[in-house]
């Protein structure tokens, strides 16, 4: 006998006592046309558990296509009991349900005496590989729950679909949606292997929710091109929502293996006023549980192309402030000679939100934070070793804390960086270096660094201090004072038009001696 396992293996198991093999159809069950309508009024007003009341398959290679179901005219949904789903797959392979209209029942009405107990379902099931859903038309409002509702779903794609939800409670196993708009209950997910989410909308404050009551995890790749987030409330909005409920899961958890999202845009049109934060990615703030179970991290993460429209307000990335505990896949090491990075992360041409620190070391407001304010201890090689590089972002807030860490800076318009107890290096590239604080301090900059701090092709502003410009506090900035020190490494480092003026205003000539360093100053020298 031959054959071969469809999917990747998810988990082992050492000590299981059964096996049961559910045999698949030869051919395909073709089941097409029909509309379905119903009253909407189950019976009773005690919530008495799951109804099912539809078209349950469990015969692998079936096809269904082309139905529509609704309410009977004059009849609106009033039921208080929920519903597993019309359709409820279930043991399957091979499974297409498309060209549907399908329903999300009502769960969250404004009458609270009237509120369905459980979340209520268009479509359910469990245990299902490589089923494929498409056209299927099934939207909502604040009032409808998830028209899916899914467990154990391996291969699950979803192709121009116009739903209020995709929700798979517990491990999902590959997913890709292509040419779909996800309505107001959103992408909700946890599970692992291939996330691909393609030229998709998605109407709510986040885009991918990854479930924190199973411990908001994907153990595998996620991939975002070509998309759409449209926030529709005041609320805080994220990108990639992880935040996992801290108790052992029993099953190790993480927000990814790798991450890539490009081509994004944020459109606040549905909600103008808002002025909350949005989030790249909403993280937890451990990065180990209770238990004492680490999380995982991405070895590979970018992020290109991604702005805001319908509000001038940008966005902030993340924080890691206990970076000491994730779990890359890698090995990393630093040594004080070298630093070996197992994660890469990649931030290019990101619309920042323009921030003004109260001061320098002010983490609330910085758009990338990594460690905290005393040295972080690294439990061994495969704690988080990051390499971090800014392409083309502008105003940009870094806080390094007493981490382990390799960033630079290539095209862009800084406004702080702020790295106390670097272990690790700096390089800045053609940027342009301005720090804009609400208060100042006795220095703007914190950028020594273990293994050396380097700019090339850099342009000084003169820096603004509770929004006025103070051209003399750019001695402050801790690696630069006129006509006196210069220290790093240094190559065609130059003054901004609005700094030289300040000069000729106030007859400031700068010495041939200190424009030598300027031009080229390595750190050996004094």
């Amino acid at each position: 006998m031959e054959g071969r396992i469809i999917g990747d293996i998810a988990w082992e198991f050492s000590d299981y006592t059964t096996l049961t093999a559910t045999p698949c159809n030869d051919n395909y069950l073709t089941i097409e046309g029909g509309g379905f309508y119903f009253s909407g009024d189950i019976p009773g007003d005690t919530y008495n558990g799951y109804y099912h009341h539809g078209i349950l398959i469990s015969r692998s290679r079936t096809i269904i296509r082309n139905q529509w179901m609704g309410l009977e005219s004059g009849k609106s949904d009033i039921s208080l009991q929920a519903r597993y789903g019309f359709y409820v797959f279930s043991r399957v392979f091979d499974v297409t349900l498309e060209n549907i209209r399908a329903i999300p029942w009502e769960q969250n009405r404004a009458d609270k005496s009237r509120v369905v107990a459980s979340g209520t379902y268009g479509i359910g099931g469990d245990r299902m590989l490589q089923c494929t859903f498409r056209n299927l038309i099934a939207e909502g409002g604040n009032v409808a729950w998830g028209v899916f509702g899914t467990n154990l779903n391996k291969d699950f794609r979803l192709e121009n679909c116009r739903l209020n939800r995709v929700d798979v409670h517990f491990h999902c196993w590959n997913l890709a949606i292509v040419d779909c708009i996800i309505g107001f209950r959103g992408i909700s997910v946890t599970g692992g292997g291939k996330l691909s989410i393609d030229n998709t909308e998605r109407h709510g404050n986040h885009f991918l929710n990854l479930r924190r009551d199973y411990g908001a995890k994907w153990d595998g790749d996620i991939r975002v091109n070509r998309c759409q987030l449209k926030p529709t409330s005041q609320g805080v909005v994220s990108i990639l929502y992880q935040r996992p409920s801290d108790f052992d899961h029993q099953y190790p958890i993480g927000i990814a293996r790798s991450i890539r999202i490009t081509d994004l845009t944020v459109d606040y049109s549905a909600a103008p006023d808002s002025n909350t934060t949005c989030w790249l990615i909403n993280t937890a703030p451990f990065s180990k549980i209770e238990s004492g179970d680490r999380l995982f991290f991405p070895d590979f993460a970018e992020f290109r192309n991604i702005r805001v429209v319908g509000r001038d307000k940008g966005i902030r990335l993340f924080e890691l402030p206990a970076v000491g505990d994730f779990e890359i896949h890698r090995k990393g090491s630093y040594d004080g000679v070298r630093l070996r990075a197992n994660s890469h992360l990649i931030f290019d041409n990101i619309h920042l939100e323009e921030l003004q620190p109260k001061n320098p070391g002010d983490v609330s407001n910085a758009h990338l934070r990594i460690g905290g304010g005393a040295k972080t201890e690294y439990a061994d090689a495969h704690a988080l070793y990051p390499r971090i590089e800014f392409i083309r972002c502008e105003n940009v807030n870094v806080y390094l804390g007493h981490c382990v860490a390799s960033a630079s800076f290539h095209h862009c318009s800084l406004n702080t960086v702020f790295a106390p107890g670097l272990r690790g290096e700096l390089a800045f590239h053609d940027c342009r270096i301005q720090p804009k604080l609400a208060r100042g301090g006795e220095t703007l900059w914190s950028v020594d660094s273990e293994l050396g701090t380097r700019f090339t092709n850099c342009t000084l502003h003169a820096p603004k201090i509770g929004g006025k410009t103070a051209p003399r506090e750019i001695n402050k900035i801790g690696f630069i004072q006129f006509n006196q020190s210069v220290r790093h490494y240094h190559l065609n480092t130059g003054f901004g038009n609005d700094l030289l003026q300040f000069f000729r205003d106030h007859s400031i000539k700068l010495t041939p001696e200190f424009v030598s360093k300027l031009k080229a100053h390595h750190a050996l020298e004094t």
